[in-house]
């Protein structure tokens, strides 16, 4: 080495001699030969220093500094998921392990590394085929040694379980069946099932809701809690995972029907019974025992899917063709062999039948029209009958009596009693006997003055019997003293009748009576005021009949002796409006010259509109005024040209 420098300075040396030397230019310019000197003597220091250095290696190379690298326990962990390991590293100088970098092998291979910080802390993330299959795992981290310092290494044994996948039913509903790939369970009571999945990847998730069968439940799909609709579908397995499933439930119930009192109530006289549910469905029931309700729902919200309990409401039970309930008032929850009890709105009608005269009960039948037309019959006890169970609504009764009835309409909307008067036998007659007693009080009123010749006729008759030679007239004579006890009894009987059972009937055939007298009264009053204007009428006909008979009209030519005829021909039924009422004849309007005033109404006195009479001539001589309607008439007129009434 020292003689290398010597060299190189000797070199310089010559190179600083030759500057001056004609080999050079004035400029300073390295010739060729010094060029190639100066390449010979980099060489051959280049060569001098690679001889040297391993020399000095070998007479001044240190011992290694010992390393130790040490792993934490690996946590639990399922495949798929991720693994995190912890470890450390130490130099046995006591100089701080940074960046020293330790690399992590699973089952001898490579996998990932890390670089310790400042204190030897070495984090480390498996990923990979590592982590897809569950097992036990050979783990080791390895320090190659570097900068002195000496390899170490570290082993571990890491345990991956299989993936758990957990359905979860809404609302809970114990033995659905669900299957992940191969993997098959059932839902607890609690609605959970758990899956071991031991590979990562892609699988098919399916649930058989439509498989659990029971004796009162039943199960249908509704939805999954990820927005899915689909009831089998492919899941991505990269490690534990829930999934929702959403179903909706159906349990078996019966119904049945009370009176307002508790009473139960025969089914079969129910037609139908409709229900709405809170979830917008309508169920209609014929048969009540045993009916598929639907109970529950999954519904989504904030956190997922949530239970949804099914609220039923009453709507209308039909009876006889009306309601028997009021409407969406009577609401149930189903359970699994649940009752429903339903309230129903029944009354009960009483029909009571009584005489229309003595009040008495009538027997017969009685016949109930239902709304629906239908009808129900009943025995008329003691004019009694009784319908019990009828819902509200319109209904009529219709007796079958020996008398005459009309139907007669029930408006029911709470129990009542209805009473239908009878007209009987007995009344028909009783009217008729009222009826034959009018005729003769009319006919005695208006022909008394013949009743005497009656009465002589049937004097006469009783003196010829009397006459006759009867055998048995001392008989007779013996039993008139019994006929006058009898005669004594039907006196007092009828003094009695008006305290007896039929006193009503006597008593409506007395005011009947008595109302009938006064108004036979009233017209015998007002005969005599009808006679009397007719003898005045009659005599105003003749008493004008003989005042045209003396030839007071001679300009007719008509002599005396002959009835006159009315100036005017008599009108028929068709003309009688235009005789009340003249006709009118229009005229033409007179020229400007001939109007004396302008400013005058038009009117019947300037031509415009004349009576067809005063057309003719407006000028008949004397007049007088009608007794009727006075107005003014001719005074030689028989008749009133206007009403028609004669002129004396």
């Amino acid at each position: 080495m020292i003689r290398g420098l010597r060299l190189s300075r000797r070199r310089e040396s010559i190179s600083a001699a030759g500057d001056s030397s004609p080999g050079t230019t004035g400029r300073g310019r390295i010739t060729a030969p010094s060029r190639w000197l100066l390449l010979a003597t980099a060489l051959s220091l280049v060569t001098a220093i690679g001889l040297v250095a391993p020399m000095s290696a070998f007479a001044v190379s240190p011992p290694l500094a010992p390393v130790s690298v040490a792993l934490a326990p690996p946590p639990a962990a399922s495949i798929g998921s991720e693994v995190l390991m912890a470890g450390t590293i130490r130099r046995g100088d006591g100089l701080a392990p940074t960046g020293l970098r330790v690399a992590l092998y699973v089952n001898n291979r490579f996998d990932s590394s890390a670089h310790a910080d400042d204190r030897g802390r070495l984090s480390f993330r498996l990923n990979g085929p590592a982590i897809s299959t569950a097992g036990s795992f050979a783990i080791e981290a390895r320090f190659e040694g570097a900068h002195g310092l000496a390899p170490a290494r570290a082993a571990r044994t890491l345990t991956l379980r299989p993936a758990v996948v957990t359905i979860t039913t809404v609302p809970a509903v114990g033995g659905v069946p669900v299957s992940v790939g191969k993997a098959t369970a059932t839902t607890g009571a609690d609605g959970i099932a758990t899956i071991k999945v031991s590979k990562v990847g892609v699988v098919a998730l399916v649930a058989s809701p439509e498989q659990l069968v029971t004796e009162s439940v039943r199960v249908s799909f509704a939805r999954w809690g990820d927005q899915v609709f689909d009831l089998s579908r492919n899941i991505d397995v990269r490690g534990d995972a829930t999934y929702v499933l959403g179903l909706r439930t159906a349990y078996q119930a019966s119904v049945h029907f009370v009176d307002a009192d508790g009473v139960p109530v025969d089914p079969t006289t129910i037609n139908r019974a409709r229900f709405t549910s809170s979830t917008g469905g309508e169920l209609v029931l014929t048969s009540y025992d045993n009916a598929w309700w639907e109970a529950g729902t999954a519904v989504s919200r904030t956190g997922g899917l949530q239970p949804s309990t099914t609220l039923w409401r009453l709507r209308d039970v039909e009876i006889s063709g009306t309601n028997a309930v009021y409407q969406g008032q009577q609401a149930f929850t189903p359970t699994v062999k649940g009752s429903f009890t339903v309230s129903l709105l029944l009354y009960d009608v009483t029909v009571r039948t009584e005489d229309a005269l003595t009040g008495s009960s009538v027997g017969g039948t009685a016949e109930l029209v239902l709304p629906d037309e239908s009808s129900r019959s009943g025995t008329l006890v003691d004019g009694v009958v009784h319908f019990g169970g009828l819902p509200r609504g319109s209904y009529v009764v219709k007796l079958k009596t020996d008398g005459i009835s009309p139907q007669t309409p029930v408006a029911l909307s709470r129990s009542q009693e209805v009473k239908i008067r009878v007209v009987s036998a007995f009344d028909l007659w009783a009217g008729a006997g009222l009826v034959v007693a009018i005729l003769v009080v009319l006919l005695y009123i208006g022909r008394r003055r013949h009743f005497w010749l009656f009465a002589r006729a049937s004097a006469l008759a009783r003196a010829t019997v009397g006459h006759l030679p009867f055998e048995s007239a001392s008989v007779a004579i013996r039993r008139v003293p019994e006929a006058g006890r009898t005669l004594t009894t039907v006196r007092s009987d009828l003094a009695q009748v008006d305290r007896g059972r039929g006193a009503a009937a006597f008593a409506f055939l007395g005011t009947a009576l008595t109302r009938l007298g006064r108004v036979v009264l009233e017209l015998a009053a007002l005969v005599p005021k009808a006679a009397r204007r007719l003898v005045r009428a009659v005599l105003q006909r003749r008493a004008s009949a003989t005042s045209g008979s003396d030839g007071r009209d001679p300009a007719r030519g008509q002599g005396p002796g002959v009835r006159p005829r009315p100036a005017w021909q008599p009108s028929t039924g068709s003309e009688v409006l235009p005789t009340i009422h003249p006709r009118m004849t229009a005229a033409s309007r007179p020229p400007a010259s001939q109007q004396q005033d302008a400013r005058r109404p038009i009117g019947a006195a300037d031509g415009w509109f004349k009576p067809e009479a005063e057309a003719e001539g407006e000028d008949d001589g004397p007049t007088h005024e009608c007794q009727r309607c006075h107005r003014q008439i001719p005074d030689d007129a028989n008749f009133c040209r206007m009403c028609g009434y004669p002129q004396t």
